[in-house]
Parts: structure tokens; C-alpha cells; sequence
């Protein structure tokens, strides 16, 4: 099947069955945390970037989700994730330092919001507790919020494609590990560009990535759309779904899949009587 068991299942069966196998692996599903460019003051960089700041990566995993997820960038865990140092240079990816937190309390206040402010985030009947640690993490520099619970899919879509919200947290899932695929929702104009943001240098990048066949040459102009996106500072991933895969010791020829879609080959799997 697609998700396999639970993180529960996973660690009774690791429990009470010897030479099981246990596969946690990276999926191609995300949770983003959405910023609404198109409403006051999210129109304004310097408050983007104090609320982006703010995002920590490594919180939400272990403490919404005790673990169960992964840190990555807008093209997650694999060959189209962006450098190493690329990414120790993104708050929310390496964690937030002292530095990061006074510098979003100063861009606030050159902003005119000296004493922070309080912004609506728009909240999936799902997804509480991501939702929770997001906000506690945006407390620390001065942003309240006012939290709204709509019902996903059928309130929460309408809401985020008319702009009707400030902050949100919402999920996307994708049928493709290709940057046409994961960063298509930045380009003006597109269905699932829920943050309004629109860039000619992101819309030039994308579409020139597109038409690359070598993968060294096309990665490095994935990286540099992908910087692009950052620096607009319109959504961001707080973490990469985590699932699990158990296979009992008589399932030969099997890895585990590497992604979520690679758990239905099994033209090499054998049992062993």
C-alpha cells in the first residue's frame, strides 16, 4: 500500500518481531506554511522576512510531530535538495539563532510595527499541531495570531485561491520528484500559487530549467530558482512527511522504497519458505 503502518506500528513491530525491517523514508508529500503577499503589511519584504526568521524546522518535527518528519527545502530530501550551505543559511532550515530573532524584531519595527503585530493564520481542521508550534515560534518575535480552523479541503482551498487569509498552513502533495512539479506553485499565475507572489526572474528561471536535459547543468538552475523563491520569502516547508514500510524477515529483495510512489516495485521481491 501507499502509507504503510504508523509510527506506533512501526515500533511494536521492531518490538516484538525479530529480523523485521523497518523503512522510514521521505515522501512526496509536504506540509507549507503559506504567506499572503497580497494583503498589508505581508506586501511589505521586511515583515516576510521577520516572520520567516521566526520558522524553525526542527522545532515543528520534534515537537508536533515526536520525530516523524524531515528537514529539507522546497524540493525536499534528494537529488534536487539544494547545497548544504545553501541551506545553513535559511533560519527555518538550521533553526533560528539569537541574530535571526533580533534582526525580525528590528525589520518589524523599521516597518512600523515597533510593538509587533497580530496576524489571522488560517488553520486546517488537520493540522493543530504543527499549527501550534508555528505560532508559539512566531511569538518569539512579536507577531501574535489569531488562529482560524476551516475545514480542508472544502473550506480551506476557496479561501487560500481567492487570498481570503494572512497565514496558513497547508499540504500539497506531488505526483513527480521534478522541479517542474515542486516549484511550479511560485510561477505568476499558477492554480496553486496560494501566496499571490509573482517574480520575472522566478518565472524566467522555471521555465529555463524546463527546457534543460543534462541534470548537472539543469540542477544548477533548479538552485538558483530555488534561491529565487526563497528570497520572495512567500511559503516555505516547516517539515517532510515521514512514513514507514515493515517487511517480515521472509520478504527477500527488498529495500524499502526511497520515496512514497517507489513502494510499488516489486519485481524483485521474493518469499523465502
Amino acid at each position: 500500500g501507499s502509507r504503510g503502518v504508523t509510527e506506533r506500528e512501526a515500533a511494536l513491530l521492531e518490538k516484538d518481531i525479530p529480523g523485521v525491517r523497518i523503512s522510514r523514508y521521505t515522501t512526496d508529500t509536504v506540509r507549507r506554511f503559506f504567506v499572503n503577499t497580497r494583503k498589508k503589511p505581508l506586501d511589505d519584504i521586511r515583515v516576510r522576512r521577520a516572520i520567516f526568521n521566526a520558522l524553525n524546522q526542527q522545532n515543528v518535527i520534534s515537537t508536533a510531530y515526536q520525530g516523524a518528519g524531515f528537514r529539507g527545502d522546497y524540493m525536499g530530501l534528494g537529488e534536487w535538495g539544494l547545497p548544504q550551505a545553501e541551506l545553513n543559511k535559511m533560519p527555518p532550515y538550521r533553526g533560528p539563532t539569537q541574530a535571526d530573532l533580533d534582526e525580525a524584531k528590528k525589520l518589524l519595527a523599521e516597518a512600523g510595527y515597533p510593538r509587533g503585530l497580530t496576524l489571522e493564520m488560517l488553520q486546517p481542521h488537520l493540522y493543530e499541531p504543527l499549527t501550534l508550534v508555528v505560532t508559539a515560534d512566531l511569538r518569539k518575535v512579536g507577531i501574535e495570531t489569531k488562529i482560524r480552523v476551516v475545514q480542508y479541503p472544502v473550506e480551506w482551498i476557496p479561501l487560500v485561491t481567492k487570498g481570503n487569509y494572512d497565514l496558513s498552513i497547508g499540504p500539497t502533495v506531488f505526483a513527480l520528484y521534478d522541479p517542474d512539479a515542486y516549484l511550479k506553485n511560485a510561477l505568476t499565475g499558477d492554480s496553486e500559487n496560494y501566496t499571490g507572489v509573482s517574480s520575472p526572474e522566478v518565472d524566467a528561471l522555471y521555465q529555463k530549467q524546463a527546457g534543460i536535459v543534462d541534470f548537472a547543468e539543469r540542477k544548477k538552475v533548479s538552485d538558483q530558482l530555488q534561491l529565487k523563491i526563497w528570497e520572495m520569502r512567500s511559503h516555505f516547508p516547516p517539515f517532510w512527511v515521514m512514513y514507514f514500510h515493515a517487511a517480515l524477515p521472509q520478504v527477500k529483495g527488498w529495500k524499502g522504497p526511497g520515496r512514497l510512489r517507489d513502494n510499488f516495485r516489486y519485481e524483485g521481491l521474493w518469499l523465502a519458505q
